[in-house]
């Protein structure tokens, strides 16, 4: 696999301690401290594995904590596999509180939280980090009269962001299960007997995958079969991968296509909105890869794909030519002023979390 273009994650597991005082208090230390590991470790990890994460937040003060619970702090974890051009989104819940939305963490004691299982989509160096931040120092509870809502100081409260990592390593080659598996198809789509139908079912049972094979096995099938509607099938789902992103490697097959007038119509209109859904405003050009990377487009394709656009903006079909003019005015208006600094692209939240004793 080639990552001259991707940047991929590095470092080892780091737990982030903070020591800050308890609010409205005499400023006595509470630090807490997040640490995340796999749930169930393994030797080796391959592309299409779904992994669980659990972080672990312990109190190793000698007094009671009281924070918000994770889900009402917009704790999060995030599986990147980028670590320079994705920034995690961190959410807020909002408030007001009730006494029931908090945690409290007696000393020595911990809280955990595990992640819905998140599928490994690419090769390379992953990071897994989860972010909490406790943002309320107070609960609302009905007033003597019963009239209305009165706020109240949490005791022990603690405001304040976490942070904690862990890094694997997931490797560019298939698990033998998949290698045997895409074997097994790569046969059967070349098996003369075989109906053209299973096939093409064949092709996207395996696209449904989404990772980064399934992007490459789509793209060795389009380039390679002798049957249309085969190859048709291989290049509409390819394009869906690229949409996604774990394709990227076909971009430059997309764009050969998309300046060849000789391609049909829809698939001419199918590459140039996905082309329009990419960020290509100065800075950081590119696109999400899988929701776990992010690919910066090389300059020389950047400068390219914008060359493209032009031409496709004076060309004689009126579909393609709006489409692209509307794509580079928007281009060209989400361009980072020279005196700004360039911001970094979003980062995607992972699933849903479930919390835990």
């Amino acid at each position: 696999m080639s990552n001259a273009n991707t940047f991929w994650a590095a470092g080892a597991t780091i737990s982030f301690t903070l020591s800050v005082g308890f609010a409205g208090s005499d400023s006595r230390p509470a630090p807490l401290t997040l640490e995340v590991t796999v749930k169930q470790p393994r030797q080796t990890y391959f592309v299409g594995d779904s992994i669980e994460f659990v972080a672990e937040m312990r109190n190793r003060s000698d007094a009671p904590v009281s924070l918000l619970g994770w889900t009402r702090a917009g704790g999060s974890f995030e599986l990147t596999m980028v670590s320079e051009t994705l920034m995690g989104s961190l959410a807020s819940s909002g408030g007001p509180y009730r006494m029931d939305d908090f945690w409290t963490i007696e000393p020595g004691r911990s809280r955990m939280v595990e992640s819905q299982p998140i599928a490994l989509m690419l090769p390379g160096r992953a990071q897994c980090v989860a972010r909490y931040y406790s943002h309320a120092t107070n609960y609302n509870r009905i007033n003597e009269t019963g009239t209305g809502w009165e706020k109240v100081p949490l005791p022990n409260a603690w405001a304040d962001l976490l942070s904690g990592r862990t890094t694997l390593t997931v490797s560019d080659e298939m698990s033998p299960a998949m290698r045997r598996r895409y074997a097994d198809a790569d046969k059967s789509l070349g098996d003369k007997a075989a109906g053209r139908d299973t096939k093409i079912a064949l092709l996207s049972s395996i696209a449904a995958e989404k990772h980064y094979f399934a992007a490459g096995f789509a793209r060795n099938v389009w380039k390679k079969s002798d049957d249309p509607a085969v190859k048709l099938a291989a290049l509409r789902n390819l394009l869906d991968l690229l949409e996604f992103g774990t394709a990227f490697e076909a971009l430059p097959d997309a764009l050969e296509l998309l300046r060849a007038e000789t391609t049909p119509l829809e698939i001419r209109k199918r590459i140039l909105d996905i082309v329009g859904k990419m960020n290509l405003r100065e800075g950081v050009p590119g696109f999400a890869v899988g929701e776990q990377a992010y690919y910066i487009l090389p300059k020389d394709m950047h400068k390219g794909i914008l060359g493209l656009l032009a031409d496709l903006g004076r060309g004689a079909d009126p579909s393609l030519s709006l489409k692209a003019r509307e794509i580079l005015r928007a281009a060209e208006a989400r361009k980072t002023p020279a005196s700004a600094p360039a911001k970094e692209p979003p980062g995607q939240t992972a699933p849903p979390t479930r919390e835990k004793s």
